[in-house]
Formats: C-alpha cells, sequence, structure tokens
C-alpha cells in the first residue's frame, strides 16, 4: 500500500540546453498540477580532479572550469531562478519544494540513481531531436 504522506517527486535532468529548459518547464508544470510534489533538478558535471566543466553560461562563456562547490552554487542559483520565472509566469509557486542536485561523470547512470534514491515517480528529461539513421548511430542521450 503506497504511503499517502509521501511527496509526489519529479526528477529532471537539466543540461542548459533548449531541450532541457523546456523539460524543466514541463517538470514545474507537471508538479503544479498535485498538491503535494517535489520537483528534484539535476545537472551531471564532467569532473577533473577537484574542478568540474559547467556547461552554464557565465559571464558570456559557454563552458567554466570550476570548483565542485562553486558548481553547485551556480546551479542552485539556476534552480532558484527557475522557480522564480515559472512563478512570475503563472503566478503561482510550482510546488512546496525544489532541490537542486549536482552529480558528476556518467549522465544517465547518475539520473537514474537518484530518480532510485529518491523512489521518484516520474523522470523528466529533454531530448537533443535526433530521429532516424543518426539517432541508430549516434545513440540518444
Amino acid at each position: 500500500m503506497a504511503d499517502p504522506n509521501k511527496p509526489y517527486i519529479i526528477v529532471v535532468g537539466v543540461d542548459f540546453s533548449p531541450a532541457s529548459e523546456l523539460a524543466v518547464q514541463r517538470g514545474f508544470e507537471l508538479a503544479a498540477e498535485r498538491s503535494n510534489a517535489e520537483l528534484h533538478l539535476v545537472n551531471v558535471v564532467q569532473t577533473y580532479g577537484p574542478q568540474v566543466t559547467y556547461d552554464m553560461p557565465l559571464d558570456g562563456s559557454a563552458l567554466s572550469v570550476l570548483t565542485i562547490r562553486e558548481a553547485r552554487a551556480r546551479f542552485k542559483t539556476y534552480a532558484d531562478g527557475a522557480v522564480q520565472k515559472f512563478t512570475d509566469a503563472q503566478q503561482r509557486v510550482p510546488c512546496a519544494r525544489v532541490v537542486a542536485h549536482v552529480r558528476f561523470d556518467a549522465i544517465a547512470d547518475e539520473i537514474a540513481q537518484l530518480a532510485a534514491d529518491l523512489e521518484a515517480d516520474l523522470v523528466v528529461v529533454g531530448t537533443h531531436g535526433r530521429r532516424g539513421v543518426s539517432r541508430v548511430l549516434l545513440g540518444s542521450s
């Protein structure tokens, strides 16, 4: 029997691409439909010792090298801004809790592991839009 007090947990993969931004927007919309939703935004970065490469544009550059602490702080700022953007556009708060997670290295594995750890009800990710032969040859991440 399901726990009636357990929040409805949505995990959204974020890589700052246009498709990812649509996934974030959809995650907020889905969370706003439920009274007990939690939205968990996750960004997976590549590590290089104590530093990570970060794809979120910082001061006009497309790729930055940050410490792990800086990457977490930047992603928290991104998540707070995304909540505010949704709230301003929809005139309502999407859900009671939005959490920003930064994970490392294997994108699909880390999103799946976070979803499992949280016992997520739904995972939302964007697509890069490859179709047909290019999808078969390059895969879908």
